[in-house]
């Protein structure tokens, strides 16, 4: 009491500590002293003397090493107070891995919502969740941190599309459409490819402007993927011209009753020729009576012959001399030769 040395206060707090006198050890505290309390706090916590020392680490203000106390005494809500007033990401992750293991999932979200915000500490976060089979906890801290988080990242909504990939598929869909603009489209895009949601990742392409990624996905993944209206709008918008004709096979083998429409539809961007052959090919020739009729003003041979075929094969000898009068591109000898013989 009357030499004031580091020394020797540093090794009188010791002393009241490992003899648990912590009366003595709270007013040795509270009054002025010359003693090292980051040490012997730091001795005292590796001798796991937790009590001890998160009254030093209070009184010094070393607000992550008196988290660390708190979670070592199961003390998790005074442990998110003193994670607040350290306000570090390394001992916010201490702090909610230790809550998430004792199932704390409420003090474990008030941690998250401090780590999610930076983008850098997200994907570490999420992978630790998950390992831990805490997916729905994940989703709901996700969820509110893109609420309560005054500027939330891209990060935090393509991570939750990411998670009802994988466990929440019937919540994808609405999620992606509402936060379109929010979303890391190629980590989303890969996720919807890896648990097949189709129908999602046709959208993605959409919102991507890769139209005709999203035509080749409903063709290659239909029928989940395929909708009729759908794909009528982004048939048109391709750069791949190939993709047409791709179409039109498409159609024709899995949509034949659509398949009128479809061609209607290009009808501006599609050579009359080429349609004649590949539906030649399947002999289909009569499903696409009225589009072939509705091109027929350009008098192109192939179109001329497909049509007077087709009014041949049904005995439509009407529709046939109307044709004969009006279009005169066609082989009239062949034409003449299959006639004389009906």
């Amino acid at each position: 009491s009357k030499v004031k040395e580091a020394t020797v206060d540093t090794a009188l707090l010791l002393a009241y500590a490992k003899c648990g006198r912590m009366s003595d050890v709270e007013e040795f505290l509270a009054t002025p002293n010359v003693a090292d309390i980051q040490a012997v706090g730091d001795q005292l916590f590796d001798s796991e003397d937790y009590g001890a020392a998160k009254l030093l680490f209070a009184s010094n203000g070393n607000n992550s090493k008196l988290a660390c106390c708190r979670l070592a005494l199961r003390e998790f809500r005074e442990a998110v107070d003193a994670a607040k007033n350290a306000n570090s990401i390394r001992t916010w992750k201490e702090v909610n891995d230790a809550c998430l293991t004792a199932g704390e999932y409420r003090l474990a979200e008030i941690c998250g919502l401090n780590i999610i915000g930076n983008p850098d500490h997200l994907e570490e976060l999420v992978g630790h969740y998950e390992r831990g089979g805490h997916w729905e906890q994940l989703a709901t801290l996700l969820e509110h941190g893109m609420v309560q988080l005054e500027t939330p990242h891209k990060g935090i909504f393509t991570e939750l599309a990411v998670l009802f990939a994988k466990y929440k598929p019937d919540s994808l869909a609405d999620h992606i459409k509402a936060h379109s603009s929010r979303l890391n489209h190629s980590k989303v895009l890969r996720a919807c490819e890896a648990y097949m949601h189709w129908k999602e990742a046709t959208f993605l392409h959409m919102e991507a402007k890769d139209h005709d990624q999203a035509v080749r996905v409903m063709i290659e993944h239909s029928p989940c993927a395929f909708d009729h209206e759908r794909f009528l709008g982004v048939i048109q918008q391709v750069r791949n011209q190939e993709l047409w004709y791709l179409g039109v096979g498409f159609y024709l083998q899995d949509q034949p009753l659509q398949l009128q429409s479809l061609l209607q539809t290009l009808k501006d961007q599609l050579d009359p020729a080429r349609v004649v052959q590949q539906l030649k090919q399947s002999d289909n020739l009569p499903l696409v009576r009225e589009y072939l009729k509705s091109v027929q003003g350009i008098n192109n041979s192939s179109v001329n012959e497909a049509l007077n075929e087709i009014f041949v094969d049904e005995e439509e000898y009407t529709a046939l001399r109307e044709s004969v009068d009006s279009f005169d591109n066609f082989d009239a000898l062949a034409l003449a030769q299959q006639l004389e013989g009906h």
